[in-house]
């Protein structure tokens, strides 16, 4: 990479919409700790503006170059459409946190992929529940198991208030495709989906389900909706002598066997926290290992052969990058 050392990275913020509020008190968290330095945010809308002054915080109308210049990282919380020719005008300055998805498409996600590798510069994909200490508990669990899994089952759905406009709940809400990809390292063959639109509101389906075969044997399952309510984020894994369960929300792993009932309760750290912790140790040096483009992009086409399974009605074959 072409940064090295940094030893107290200058972060800029870019949106604080509802996702990005979240990431507006991570980021003051940290900086207030003296890991960073918080510059500010870039926000358009008065609203936001508003937020902004009420906590404190330096904020700037425009993303410009001059102001690229001088920071060593920008994090991008700004709608999906928006993402490519944002990343692109910031690689060529600086590091990018980026708020998934990459892009809209494959191949614009490569393309973002390839600038970053010629810029030498970081690009970290806010792929949360890699970070989950409830998803990395799992992986370990299934990781030591003296059986393996056949299936996975993930269930991700609320009712927001205002849904994504630019695209529907596929790439707006892929974390059941990530968090299949993180556990099990490997890529589907078979993939088959249905969804429908349900609310006025969506431009897109909004409630849809995936069907992924694996050349393991493995079979995924995805159900992602803006219909459900109370929120749900449950994982489930299912071996010949046991089944998992995972409540995400709550933090909880429960492994039944043999009609028994074991409950484990893993730390409560706040994901985000944990997620924008590991960037900034990225740009720090101390580690190199990341959600990178390619992997953002993998992601992202595995939700684009989701999509034209939906739209033809038919299984699609999966053709990796």
């Amino acid at each position: 990479m072409k940064l090295s050392k940094i030893n107290k990275p200058r972060i800029l913020l870019v949106g604080i919409g509802h996702f990005g509020t979240h990431h507006l008190r991570d980021l003051q968290e940290i900086s207030n700790k003296g890991g960073i330095e918080f510059v500010g945010v870039v926000i358009h809308s008065e609203k936001g503006k508003k937020k902004a002054q009420d906590v404190g915080v330096k904020f700037f109308d425009t993303l410009t170059d001059d102001l690229l210049k001088h920071v060593d990282a920008v994090d991008i919380v700004t709608p999906p459409s928006t993402h490519k020719d944002l990343v692109k005008k910031c690689l060529k300055f600086t590091n990018v946190f980026l708020e998934k998805p990459i892009a809209l498409s494959t191949e614009d996600g490569l393309e973002l992929h390839g600038i970053a590798n010629k810029e030498r510069r970081i690009l970290f994909l806010g792929h949360i529940y890699r970070f989950h200490p409830s998803i990395i508990k799992l992986k370990e669990i299934i990781k030591n198991s003296s059986t393996k899994p056949y299936s996975v089952e993930c269930v991700l759905g609320d009712t927001p208030e205002k849904v994504t406009r630019d695209c529907g709940v596929l790439y707006s809400d892929l974390h059941g495709f990530d968090i299949i990809d993180y556990l099990f390292e490997e890529v589907p063959n078979i993939i088959s989906a249905k969804g429908e639109k349900m609310r006025e509101d969506s431009n897109f389906e909004d409630d849809v389900e995936t069907i992924l075969e694996y050349p393991s044997g493995l079979q995924g399952r995805v159900r992602l909706s803006w219909n459900m309510s109370p929120k749900v984020r449950k994982v489930s894994v299912y071996f010949s002598d046991k089944i998992i369960y995972v409540d995400l929300i709550l933090q909880e792993i429960v492994i039944e066997k043999d009609k028994t009932k074991e409950k484990i309760k893993v730390l409560e750290e706040m994901p985000l926290m944990v997620e924008l912790d590991y960037f900034v140790k990225v740009l720090k040096g101390e580690k190199t290992e990341y959600p990178n483009g390619l992997l953002g992009t993998r992601i992202v086409n595995i939700a684009a052969h989701a999509e034209k399974s939906m739209r033809e009605n038919i299984e699609i074959k999966y053709e990796d990058i």
